[in-house]
This record gives C-alpha cells, sequence and structure tokens, in this order.
C-alpha cells in the first residue's frame, strides 16, 4: 500500500492532498522523512507550498542521473537523512 504522501494534480485546477495526508506527515519526526520526485526542484516545491506542506528533505530529478523506480533516488534521499538504506519503508 503506498502512503499518501505526495499531493496529486486534480485536472489541471490544482493541487490536492490525498485524505491523512496532513495527519500522517504531522506525525513524522522532523529531519526523519523526506519527498522523492520526478519533478523538477521547483516545480515540486511550488505544488508542495501550495498545499502548506513543509519538506525537510526532497531528491528531485535534478539531483539524480537514473529516475524511479532505479533506487538511486532512494538511496540518496536516505543518505542525506543519514539513514542506513535498508531500513527504508519504501515499496
Amino acid at each position: 500500500m503506498r502512503a499518501p504522501l505526495a499531493p496529486r494534480c486534480d485536472g489541471g485546477h490544482g493541487v490536492v492532498l490525498l485524505p491523512g495526508t496532513k495527519d500522517l506527515l504531522s506525525v513524522l519526526p522532523a529531519g526523519r522523512w523526506a519527498v522523492v520526485t520526478s519533478a523538477t526542484l521547483p516545480l515540486a516545491q511550488d505544488r508542495l507550498r501550495e498545499v502548506g506542506i513543509d519538506v525537510p528533505e526532497m531528491v528531485a530529478a535534478e539531483d539524480i542521473s537514473r529516475g524511479k523506480p532505479d533506487p538511486e533516488p532512494f538511496l540518496l534521499a536516505a543518505r542525506r537523512l543519514g539513514a542506513r538504506p535498508g531500513c527504508a519503508p519504501w515499496p
């Protein structure tokens, strides 16, 4: 099951949060989570800002040479958070 960490576009009418997103993010420890996206950093920041989400760490398209589902972006996020990659909760 995928956690509702990222907003989704709603037919070009703005960004809409998935149910439970704010509740989930409010209980995550600061500095212990990141967003990994295939979007560019400015686009991802704008979309998250639009719905009031402040992301402590983000890996975006310009940070990597191989995108999802390659493990590179997830491993980079884990490294930036100081986490051991084997402990990350990605599918």
